[in-house]
């Protein structure tokens, strides 16, 4: 399954520093971003179901915004 997700993480660190807090807390999930998009996307592929309140919740509390894009 694949969700998309709108950010405003702008620069390529907070990506790298993102992507790695991701690989420890979310390990089944393999993320990456489009910073070069207008919506910053952050693209998560999983062999499951994606719980996109808790990737909502934990961005967010990471002191960013997202949302799902359509």
């Amino acid at each position: 399954m694949i969700e998309v997700f709108a950010t405003d993480i702008e620069n390529r660190q907070d990506a790298r520093v993102i992507q790695g807090l991701f690989s420890i807390v979310f390990p089944r999930l393999d993320i990456n971003f489009d910073l070069g998009d207008t919506d910053h996307v952050l693209r998560i592929e999983s062999r499951g179901p994606v719980d996109s309140g808790r990737i909502i919740s934990y961005v967010k509390n990471l002191g960013y915004a997202i949302r799902i894009l359509e």
